[in-house]
């Protein structure tokens, strides 16, 4: 049984820091020099300075303000010279707090679900170190080009967004391993992705793709690759070229016609899913070996809701069949 994993779990689930974590409940009594603070969730932080003592906190590696209600960040964050990792996910923040750009031992930043956002500085090309960097959900409708200067960033969360294009030197990210780019306004293909030959998972779940670009082979690392509930009508043979492919997630488009060639080596693929939008979950999932594939006899299944499971994908079907997941004759 392949077990099939959302592309906003597989992308979005953050690493666990452990049962040590050290909270701030009392802000009258000074929190000891320890490496991870956790602020108290849900509470609205109205003073100028929720965290009084936190520019003291020379130590502090990772700090976590995130589902509160804040409008602004603490004073002296910025003198946190040591800090790695920031979370100020679902807050109120209004724009980019400036004094983030000041953090440049950072490696991992989450200001997903602040929805006010709206843009991203050219500054923000001073955090170097930057691995990780969430930014779901943020009211974004362009990225700046001193984005394209983060060289050590490898997962990159755009989802939830409104973009309509890249910018044009998002290719330097070569580092990048993860990019989400779900739930936005893409009605084309950005080619700068192409460009990224090291990219593992490319989720574009809900944008309005028509085509996919010949090009889409040179991502010879990719193992998922999530284009469901788009317009596209043709899956071509650029797709056939993905070796390392694993994953590919085509419910809720158009597809009638499936690439026509047959490589002399075969795509890993483990999971191929067709059908309408809205098809529901997943209730029966194949993992088999490449040696059973659909040429071989073993026609795709009906999994639920029109769904079709295709165990293992080798281009030798070229029609996608109409009767909703029934058996091929």
């Amino acid at each position: 049984m392949f077990p099939l994993r959302a592309a906003w779990s597989r992308a979005s689930t953050k690493r666990s820091r452990g049962p040590s974590k050290a909270t701030c409940s009392d802000s009258r009594a000074a929190p000891p020099a320890t490496e991870t603070l956790l602020s108290p969730r849900g509470r609205e932080q109205r003073s100028s300075s929720p965290l009084p003592r936190l520019a003291g906190l020379g130590r502090l590696e990772e700090l976590d303000l995130s589902f509160n209600r804040l409008r602004r960040l603490p004073e002296g964050l910025g003198r946190l010279q040591r800090l790695r990792a920031l979370d100020v996910d679902h807050n109120l923040l209004p724009a980019f707090p400036a004094p983030l750009l000041e953090l440049s031992a950072l490696e991992e930043l989450d200001c997903s679900g602040n929805r006010h956002l709206g843009a991203l500085p050219e500054g923000i090309a001073a955090l170097r170190r930057l691995k990780t960097l969430w930014l779901s959900g943020t009211g974004l409708a362009a990225l700046p080009e001193g984005l394209c200067q983060l060289g050590a960033l490898e997962s990159l969360m755009l989802d939830g967004n409104s973009l309509r294009a890249l910018p044009a030197g998002f290719g330097r990210l070569q580092r990048l391993k993860t990019l989400n780019l779900s739930s936005n306004a893409l009605a084309e293909f950005p080619e700068a992705v192409l460009a990224l030959g090291g990219l593992e998972e490319l989720y574009l779940s809900r944008n309005q793709l028509t085509l996919l670009p010949a090009g889409l082979g040179q991502l010879r690392q990719l193992r998922a690759l999530w284009l469901d509930n788009n317009r596209i009508r043709y899956l071509p043979d650029s797709v056939v070229r993905l070796r390392s492919l694993e994953e590919l997630v085509l419910q809720g488009n158009l597809i009638q016609e499936l690439a026509q060639s047959r490589p002399a080596l075969k795509p890993r693929l483990k999971l191929v899913l067709l059908g309408p939008a809205g098809a529901g979950k997943i209730e029966s999932l194949m993992a088999l070996s490449p040696s059973r594939g659909i040429c071989a006899g073993n026609a795709p299944r009906k999994c639920s809701g029109g769904v079709l499971c295709f165990p293992f994908f080798d281009f030798c079907t070229r029609k996608v069949p109409r009767s909703s997941g029934r058996r091929r004759s």
